[in-house]
């Protein structure tokens, strides 16, 4: 069994997971897939955007994806901007 926190706290927003590895990863993938539909519903070139972003956020070695959240606070931002549709 899986378990997702979501909290929000002013500036600060944190997600836990807890489960095994498979399971969080496969979760993590249908939230990407849930949200990439959204998207594409809307606007196809928003989706389109939106898989490059995610790819680019994750594939890189250095992205802030892989940094330690506690050690970056207020120092980096992941972020995409869209115009409103």
């Amino acid at each position: 069994m899986n378990d997702f926190y979501y909290c929000r706290k002013g500036n600060e927003v944190s997600l836990e997971a807890s489960g095994d590895l498979v399971s969080v990863t496969a979760e993590i993938a249908r939230m990407i897939q849930r949200i990439h539909h959204a998207i594409k519903r809307q606007s196809p070139n928003a989706a389109s955007a939106f898989r490059v972003a995610i790819i680019a956020a994750v594939a890189a070695e250095d992205s802030p994806v892989w940094l330690d959240p506690g050690n970056t606070a207020g120092d980096t931002c992941i972020c995409a901007v869209w115009p409103n549709k």
